[in-house]
């Protein structure tokens, strides 16, 4: 009797719901356990008719959207709050602005590279780290908790885990969670989520859309190529909405077919971008970053010791992509990225608050080289 590696891969993915609540299956290993299937998932698409498909680097398409939801499908939300900093009511002042993060959270940390890497953003904007689990009735965004019960065994055996972490909000508001931060300003705001830049003096939200914020920073600090605007766009629409945002399509799906989907085009685009990146050494140029890379960043950094497993997107890991894992390797060699970029965070919020809470830290250094 021929052994039948679907049935055996769709039993253990379906049954054990304390680690897989969603009840989906990936795609990867399912036909073959030598060979994830890496082969089968190559760019297919020209840039012109990929981009005029999607043409949108912000958001997620919002038709139809709670009936999507209904049928298990992830659909994003969309930002309310779109100031710009700089105009009128936000003006360039020193020490004035606070940028709220979790440094889990991948939109948050592209606002932080953003950040980071423009050293004269430092002197305006001053980062606030938020816990990377979510607390309260609502599962929201807080500060470090200082009730000793919050705190799970394995931040207690791991105490550098904590630290970085605000315990209070350094704006003296009384912010405790998140959304708190939106409302000060906007009552009627329903806006929950980090990364939230915010105005210390009008106590207004500038913004809470991540690739605004990045926008921002890269323009004020002169580091934007606003003659190439309509490549980083057209490359920022695709990689959004096939990577950034294509993780969490396939991870936070309980719909088979609607994981399906994502996952074969993320790893597309992962073949796409393998193929760019061996003509340059970032995805514009040779010379030094741009918007485009720091958008990618987060997601490649999280893929093999986070989103392979938890966001079941295992047809390959980055590094089974030369010129992509090249690309990640020297993006770590940036000045400002390894600043902000906190892996163990990634993983411990994660796994720490899903599933049945076991994180794995073994093999937590992901550097692109080392297996694991």
């Amino acid at each position: 009797m021929a052994l039948n590696l679907d049935q055996i891969v769709q039993h253990y993915f379906t049954n054990f719901t304390s680690v897989n609540p969603n009840g989906v299956f990936p795609i990867g290993y399912k036909d073959d356990f030598l060979d994830g299937g890496q082969s089968k998932y190559l760019n297919e698409e020209k840039m012109e008719e990929k981009i005029e498909d999607n043409n949108n680097s912000t958001e997620q398409d919002q038709s139809n959207a709670e009936d999507r939801r209904a049928r298990g499908e992830f659909v994003r939300g969309v930002s309310s709050h779109r100031n710009w900093l700089g105009d009128y009511d936000f003006p360039l002042e020193p020490d004035r602005y606070v940028l709220f993060v979790a440094n889990n959270c991948p939109w948050c940390h592209r606002a932080m590279l953003a950040l980071t890497t423009s050293p004269k953003m430092s002197s305006l904007i001053k980062a606030s780290v938020m816990f990377y689990r979510r607390g309260g009735p609502e599962g929201r965004w807080q500060f470090l908790p200082t009730d000793d019960a919050e705190i799970k065994d394995f931040e207690r055996e791991r105490p550098e885990l904590l630290k970085g972490i605000d315990t209070s909000d350094p704006t003296n508001n009384g912010f405790i969670f998140a959304p708190s931060i939106c409302k000060l300003g906007s009552a009627t705001s329903t806006q929950t989520s980090v990364p939230i830049l915010f105005d210390t003096k009008s106590k207004k939200v500038v913004s809470n859309e991540s690739a605004d914020i990045v926008r921002m920073f890269s323009t004020l600090s002169g580091t934007f190529d606003l003659d190439k605007v309509e490549l980083i766009d057209e490359l920022n629409s695709r990689i959004y909405q096939d990577v950034n945002n294509g993780a969490y399509r396939a991870g936070f799906t309980s719909n088979q077919a609607s994981h399906e989907e994502a996952s074969a085009k993320y790893f597309k685009a992962f073949d796409w971008l393998d193929g760019l990146l061996s003509k340059s050494k970032y995805l514009i140029g040779d010379d030094k970053p741009s918007e485009v890379d720091l958008r990618l960043f987060p997601t490649i950094y999280r893929h093999d010791p986070v989103y392979f497993s938890r966001m079941k997107l295992n047809v390959a890991m980055v590094r089974d992509y030369p010129n992509l894992n090249r690309w990640f390797l020297d993006m770590k060699k940036v000045k400002g990225v390894e600043e902000c970029s906190r892996l163990d965070h990634c993983v411990a919020g994660y796994f720490g608050r899903t599933g049945n809470g076991i994180v794995p830290f073994e093999g937590l250094t992901h550097d692109g080289v080392m297996g694991y």
